[in-house]
Formats: structure tokens, sequence, C-alpha cells
């Protein structure tokens, strides 16, 4: 049989992806779940591709823990960085409003 053919994602969107499932690795880690309880890959790929995806991880306590910052680092507020053996994510709004150390 023949299997029907994947639908392409939008331009950017597997990488986007990819940066999501960090974050939900992150996420469920720190809030002390199973990701798959926050959200599958499905809902990651709808979210790279649509901000307001009609996803559980959009809605409710999946959206204050987990999809807030999926939209920032979708949308390039939010960094996720290696520093000292961690993985750590940097708000980059809060760190645009700090002021600059002197020289």
């Amino acid at each position: 049989p023949k299997l029907p053919r994947p639908k392409n994602a939008p331009e950017g969107c597997t990488a986007a992806t990819e940066m999501l499932k960090l974050l939900l690795k992150l996420t469920a880690e720190k809030e002390g779940v199973a990701a798959k309880i926050i959200a599958t890959v499905d809902d990651l790929e709808k979210i790279a591709a649509d901000d307001e995806a009609d996803v559980l991880a959009l809605k409710g306590w999946r959206r204050a823990v987990f999809g807030v910052q999926a939209l920032k680092l979708k949308h390039g507020k939010l960094a996720i960085s290696y520093r000292d053996r961690n993985i750590v994510m940097v708000d980059l709004e809060k760190l645009q409003k700090l002021p600059m150390a002197a020289e």
C-alpha cells in the first residue's frame, strides 16, 4: 500500500520544533512531570507552525509552565544556553531591561 505523503512543515518549523523539544525536556525536569503530560511532539509541531494552535500545551496550567516560554523561544525572546555543565534558559526581554554595566 502507498503511504500518504507527509505534510511539508512550513519553513523553519523543523528547527523550531527541535528547540521546543529541548525546552519541553527542561520544563518537564524542572516541574517533575513526564514531558508527554505537558505536550506531545505533534503539539510542538503545531506550536512551531501556529502561535494559536489548538493544543493543550497552550491552555491552562500547561500554558503557564510551558506554553508561554515556548512562544517566547519561538519569537527570539528566550534563549537556551549551556553554562557550567548546565543548560539554562535566559529571558532576553528581562535581560534587555537591565542597565548596562559600566565599562
